[in-house]
C-alpha cells in the first residue's frame, strides 16, 4: 500500500515541477497522486494550474468544488475562467478529468495516470490558487543531496502494471516542511518557488492555405501513426490513419505515451506506467518504462526496461533498428541512455546534475538532445556521438531552446525556443548556424513536437493556434504558410510519426 509519506512526497515534487514550469513532470506526478487519493484537494487544484485546456481547468477546479464547496480560491479561479461557481456549502456538477480507482492487482496491463504534454506558463490566475493553498507563503524547499544507486544493468525483474493502491485520502493534509531525495539540477543551493500561473486564452487569426512546392508530398498522402493522451478514456491511446480520418488502436487498458514506429520491423516502441512493489530497502514507486509490441497487434506488448524511474521520455529507434535511445531519470535527473532492442546493454550516455533529454538520432547515429548542463534552468541543444564522446554545444539563445528534430538528409535541426514568452519553431543549420523562426504570428500559441516531412520540405508540429485543443499543424520552411494535418481535439497531441505512403505496403 502507497505510504502517506510517499504520498506527500510525490505531491511535494509535483507542486515543485509545477512552480518551475515544468508541466509535463508536474502532471505526471500530481496524476501519480490523484490515482492513490482522487480528493487530494491539493494535487487537483495544480492539475488545474498545469493543465493545457480551459476545459480540463474548469474541470479540475469544479471538483476542487465538489469536495470542498468553501474552497474560495477555486470559486474565483473558476469565475476567471468564465463559468459561475454554485453557492458556497452547495454541491457542484460537472465532468472532471478521469482519476481512475482500480483494484489492486497483478497483471501486465494498467490504466494510465497522468496527462501528457508540453507547455508554458503564462498569466497569474493560479498564483492566487497556490497563495492560499499552500498557506499563503513562498515555500522554500532545501534539497538532501541524494546519490541513488547505479541501478543500470540491475534493473529489478519484479513488477506489476500500475495498480490503484487502498489509500486513506489525505485532503488537506499539510505538506512537509522538507522533501528529502530532491535533486534541484537548475540551483543547487536553496530554491525560492515561484506561483503557478495559468496559459492566457488566445485571439487567433485564419489560417492560410498551404502552398507546398510543387515536389512536396502533402501530409494526406502518408499513413500516420500518433498518440495522444483520451481524457474520455483517461489515459494516452496510440491512433493510425491519415488527415481526414484516424482509428485508435490497442483496445485495453495500457497507456501508449511516446510513441516510435521503425519501418524496417514494423514494430511500435512506448511508454507506459509501472508499480513496483517495495522490496528489501528499495521502497515501492510508480514508474515509468519502455514498452514494445507489433503494430499488427500492439495490444501483445513486452516490456522491456526496468528502471524504476519516475521519468522516462521519448524512446526514438537507432537509424538500423538495432537500438532504442531514451531519457529517463534513475539517478534524480534525466540522463541519456541507449540499449538494445531487447532491452539488454544498456548504455549511459550522459552522467552530469542537468536535465538532458529529447534525444534524437540523425541517420549516421550522431545525437542531438536539449540539456541544462551549461545553463541551469535554461536548456539548450547539444549534440554527441552514440558513445557518449563529442559533446557539443550549438544554440545560446535567450529563453529555453529544445526538442529538436533533425531533418531527413540531416543538414538541418528544427526545434523550439520560447524566447518570445510562448513556443515558436525554429529552423538552423546542423552546426547551429543561421536560426530563422517559422512561426511568427501565431497570436500567443503554443507550438510544440516538430517532425520533419519525409521528403524534408516542410516541418510538421503540435499546436493550440486555432483554439484551446492541440492539433497537428505544417509549414513550409520559409515559415509563409501553416496549415493543419490534424484537427484539433480534447486530446493533446504527443507523437507523430509518418509511416509509409498510401499504397506502399
Amino acid at each position: 500500500m502507497a505510504t502517506n509519506q510517499n504520498l506527500q512526497a510525490k505531491l511535494r515534487e509535483g507542486v515543485e515541477a509545477a512552480r518551475r514550469g515544468d508541466k509535463i513532470a508536474a502532471r505526471r506526478l500530481l496524476q501519480q497522486v490523484l490515482i492513490a487519493d482522487k480528493n487530494n484537494e491539493i494535487a487537483l487544484m495544480w492539475m488545474a494550474s498545469v493543465s493545457d485546456t480551459l476545459d480540463d481547468r474548469r474541470a479540475y477546479l469544479r471538483r476542487v468544488l465538489q469536495i470542498n464547496p468553501n474552497n474560495p480560491r477555486a470559486r474565483e479561479a473558476l469565475a476567471r475562467l468564465g463559468e459561475t461557481a454554485p453557492a458556497a456549502g452547495g454541491a457542484t456538477r460537472g465532468d472532471a478529468p478521469t482519476v481512475h480507482d482500480f483494484s489492486s492487482r497483478r497483471s501486465g496491463r494498467s490504466p494510465n495516470y497522468y496527462l501528457i504534454a508540453a507547455a508554458f506558463v503564462a498569466v497569474a490566475v493560479i498564483a492566487v490558487i497556490a497563495f492560499a493553498v499552500l498557506n499563503s507563503s513562498t515555500v522554500r524547499l532545501t534539497p538532501t543531496a541524494t546519490n541513488v544507486a547505479n541501478v543500470i544493468g540491475t534493473f529489478d525483474a519484479q513488477s506489476t502494471v500500475l495498480a490503484q493502491r487502498n489509500v486513506t485520502p489525505t485532503a488537506g493534509t499539510a505538506l512537509p516542511t522538507e522533501l528529502p531525495g530532491i535533486v534541484v539540477t537548475f540551483n543547487p543551493n536553496e530554491v525560492a518557488l515561484l506561483p503557478a500561473t495559468f496559459t492566457p486564452t488566445f485571439t487567433h487569426t485564419p489560417l492560410p492555405t498551404a502552398t507546398l512546392a510543387p515536389t512536396a508530398i502533402p501530409a494526406e498522402a502518408y499513413e500516420l501513426l500518433h498518440s495522444d493522451y483520451d481524457p474520455a478514456l483517461g489515459r494516452g491511446s496510440l491512433y493510425i490513419g491519415d488527415t481526414a480520418t484516424s482509428r485508435r488502436i490497442g483496445q485495453n487498458e495500457m497507456a501508449y505515451d511516446d510513441s516510435a514506429y521503425d519501418s524496417q520491423s514494423d514494430r511500435v516502441i512506448f511508454v507506459g506506467p509501472v508499480y513496483y512493489e517495495p522490496e528489501g530497502d528499495r521502497p515501492e514507486i510508480f514508474a515509468e518504462e519502455i514498452f514494445i509490441a507489433p503494430m499488427s497487434n500492439v495490444e501483445n506488448f513486452t516490456q522491456l526496461t526496468r528502471t524504476r524511474a519516475t521519468r522516462l521520455q521519448q524512446p526514438q529507434w537507432s537509424p538500423d533498428g538495432s537500438r532504442i535511445l531514451f531519457s529517463a531519470d534513475v539517478d534524480g535527473d534525466e540522463d541519456l541512455f541507449l540499449m538494445n532492442t531487447d532491452g539488454s546493454a544498456i548504455a549511459q550516455l550522459t552522467n552530469n546534475d542537468a536535465v538532458d533529454t529529447a534525444a534524437r538520432f540523425r541517420f549516421d547515429g550522431l545525437i542531438v538532445f536539449a540539456s541544462d548542463v551549461e545553463t541551469p534552468g535554461f536548456t539548450e541543444i547539444y549534440t554527441i556521438k552514440a558513445d557518449g564522446s563529442e559533446l557539443t554545444r550549438l544554440t545560446n539563445h535567450p529563453g529555453n531552446s529544445y526538442a529538436p528534430a533533425w531533418s531527413p538528409d540531416g543538414t538541418r535541426i528544427a526545434y523550439i525556443n520560447d524566447q518570445g514568452g510562448d513556443g515558436d519553431l525554429y529552423v538552423m543549420d546542423a552546426n547551429g548556424q543561421r536560426p530563422f523562426l517559422l512561426t511568427i504570428d501565431d497570436s500567443g500559441a503554443e507550438d510544440r513536437t516538430p517532425v520533419w516531412s519525409p521528403d524534408g520540405l516542410w516541418v510538421a508540429f503540435s499546436s493550440n493556434r486555432q483554439d484551446d485543443a492541440f492539433g497537428w499543424y505544417a509549414t513550409d520552411l520559409r515559415g509563409s504558410s501553416v496549415w493543419q494535418i490534424l484537427p484539433s481535439s480534447a486530446r493533446v497531441p504527443q507523437t507523430l510519426t509518418f509511416m509509409a505512403l498510401k499504397g506502399e505496403n
